[in-house]
């Protein structure tokens, strides 16, 4: 008896240290799972660990089902708050567009093909101080929704929320006027030169990209919903893919983002939906505004007019569900501005509530981290040291 005793005590602590060696194996190994998908999270940190567990378990469960997943850009994806080595502090801190702008205005000698911002090369010749000019007054008006008023957490139903003329002009001629007579490729040139002395590499939140790559490479239909130019944020992508690694044996891959053979923007391909304008017939960026994602019939029909903002990114959601026949499971923003499409996707998508938001550092006094309260299981929210680690050094 005493020996049956000692062989099951023995069996039994064999079991166990098995059982140990076997749970901290499978720990480890989805650890080294996470590490390659997420290489550029702290993933040793126990807070950071358990939001991408969150994260990866979400995308995992809802892969290779073409599900929607849209992200902003400014604030989101990337930094929107670069100190401007052309101004003077406190006044030289602004977006990547803002910023290319200003670098723009004090560089453009730097290119004998073309002008830039030809509607800016005035016979007066202050170019610089009408460029900056511009771009002081926009930007003081729209800082990515951080001084949007409060917005109402719910859904707008319909009629839809009619924007009045003023706050239309201000995204659909105010942020793209600079552009105006320029081609494409122009902008894909010169946004070149501004990468040699802003670059993206050291001004985007790496791991919110490696969210967005771990999305691309999960078959998600993936979405970059912005108030920037669309123009813009796509040759900024190609920038990326081209020259930041992802892991140590990839670059990023953004190229069903980005959709087009060139590498530069293309509105019936691209991935994308901002605020930009149509080309002309001679290929230059024309003043007419690019709205073929915020409209519908009930919108034509009203002769409402929508920008890619607020209310403007839930109805671009609404419209791709409607065009992929496919439904919204994700989204991603930081600021007020993103509170009417993270709504829709927390409440009204058809998969929720399996749907989740992301949030990047948003104000606790915004509406859209007061909104997020009510959903801890279904979202997650970034510190601005997880999700830009290496900082503005």
């Amino acid at each position: 008896m005493k020996q049956f005793s000692r062989n099951l005590t023995v069996y039994l602590v064999t079991i166990f240290v098995s059982f140990i060696f076997t749970f901290q194996f499978f720990a480890g190994s989805n650890i080294d799972a996470l590490k390659n998908s997420y290489p550029h999270w702290n993933l040793d940190d126990k807070t950071q660990l358990e939001k991408v567990e969150k994260i990866d378990a979400f995308i995992e469960k809802n892969k290779d089902k073409g599900y929607l997943a849209v992200f902003d850009w400014d604030g989101t994806l990337y930094c929107e708050k670069i100190p401007m080595k052309e101004l003077s502090a406190p006044e030289n801190i602004y977006g990547g567009q803002a910023g290319f702008y200003i670098w723009g205005a004090f560089n453009s000698d730097k290119f004998d093909s073309f002008k830039l911002f030809p509607v800016f090369n005035t016979q007066s010749g202050n170019f610089k101080e009408d460029v900056l000019q511009k771009v002081k007054v926009v930007e003081s008006r729209l800082f990515d929704g951080m001084q949007n008023e409060a917005l109402p957490p719910s859904m707008p139903g319909k009629p839809y929320l009619v924007y009045n003329a003023d706050e239309y002009s201000k995204f659909s001629l105010g942020t793209t006027i600079l552009l105006l007579g320029m081609t494409p490729f122009e902008l894909q040139m010169s946004e070149s030169k501004y990468f040699e002395a802003y670059s993206p590499a050291k001004y985007a939140f790496l791991p919110m990209m490696d969210i967005l790559q771990k999305m691309c490479d999960s078959k998600y239909n993936v979405w970059i919903i912005t108030g920037s130019s669309p123009y813009f944020v796509a040759n900024m992508l190609s920038y990326l893919q081209q020259n930041v690694s992802y892991t140590s044996s990839r670059n990023y891959n953004f190229s069903n983002i980005i959709a087009s053979k060139d590498n530069n923007y293309d509105p019936s391909q691209s991935h994308i939906a901002g605020n930009g304008t149509k080309l002309t017939k001679n290929g230059t960026f024309s003043a007419v505004y690019e709205d073929s994602f915020l409209v519908n019939d009930f919108i034509n029909n009203s002769g409402l007019l929508y920008v890619t903002d607020k209310q403007g990114k839930y109805l671009v959601i609404a419209n791709l569900e409607s065009k992929f026949k496919t439904n919204a499971a994700f989204v991603a923003g930081n600021t007020d501005g993103d509170l009417f499409d993270t709504s829709y996707v927390l409440e009204e998508s058809k998969l929720s509530p399996d749907t989740l938001a992301i949030c990047v550092a948003p104000p606790e006094t915004s509406k859209i981290y007061q909104y997020l309260q009510k959903f801890p299981a279904k979202s997650v929210i970034l510190t601005t040291d997880e999700a830009y680690p290496q900082g503005l050094k």
